[in-house]
């Protein structure tokens, strides 16, 4: 009992000793980024058995926005903090629609969909690290907003089909990790992220009788260059 004691004790001063940094200030950046992301849309049926067999179902497109960020707390060698991002991206992929706009069942036909948003990421930012370099694990909502969309039918028919989506406005879960190297005045920080969409893009019902659901994942590596004011 008195090793336990004393080792808590050891703990305790350790992370004291580097909460008491007479270095440690409130910290606030603005920035930019860009970036590569993979999409696609992940399709749930009612039957488990039907897929859409595809050897590549993903949409690859550059991303890039604004970003702020500001440290405010200190535990240890923990910075606590929000990172709050504006991105112009898209994220889409494939998918089959099996019902015309007059809800008759057509048959399987093939859809590339190419939507732009305007994404708001809200973030917590919790920074590990002394000195100059940072390991950053983050993760928050995403709200994003369609400004813009492409429905490539890749299958040919003569049918008539959907031409715009039903939601213009998704929301969804990000989380992901980050090395952030400090600078003079500024910082770069290199980030993976991972989107979880949980908003439909279409209403199932109205493009296939068995679909569940139709949601973003999105996979993004990106470049942010931070200035420290």
């Amino acid at each position: 009992m008195r090793k336990f004691t004393v080792g808590i004790l050891l703990i305790a001063f350790y992370f004291n000793s580097f909460s008491q940094d007479k270095e440690w200030q409130n910290r606030n950046y603005v920035g930019f980024h860009i970036g590569k992301s993979v999409s696609k849309i992940n399709l749930i049926y009612n039957d488990p058995s039907i897929f859409l067999n595809l050897e590549d179902p993903y949409l690859s497109s550059v991303n890039f926005g604004l970003s702020f960020k500001n440290f405010s707390e200190k535990l240890g060698i923990l910075n606590i903090g929000i990172s709050a991002d504006v991105n112009y991206l898209k994220n889409g992929g494939y998918l089959n629609f099996n019902l015309n706009t007059d809800l008759e069942s057509t048959g399987n036909v093939l859809v590339k969909y190419v939507p732009t948003y305007i994404e708001l990421n809200p973030l917590v930012d919790l920074s590990f690290g002394r000195r100059r370099l940072h390991i950053s694990l983050l993760g928050g909502p995403h709200f994003s907003f369609l400004i813009d969309e492409e429905i490539n039918l890749i299958t040919q028919t003569n049918g008539t089909y959907k031409t715009k989506a039903d939601n213009s406005f998704l929301f969804g879960m990000d989380l992901g990790a980050g090395v952030d190297f400090e600078l003079k005045k500024s910082s770069l920080e290199i980030r993976f992220m991972y989107g979880l969409g949980f908003t439909d893009i279409f209403t199932p019902e109205e493009i296939d009788t068995n679909l569940w659901n139709n949601q973003n994942r999105t996979t993004s590596l990106m470049l942010f260059y931070y200035y420290k004011l």
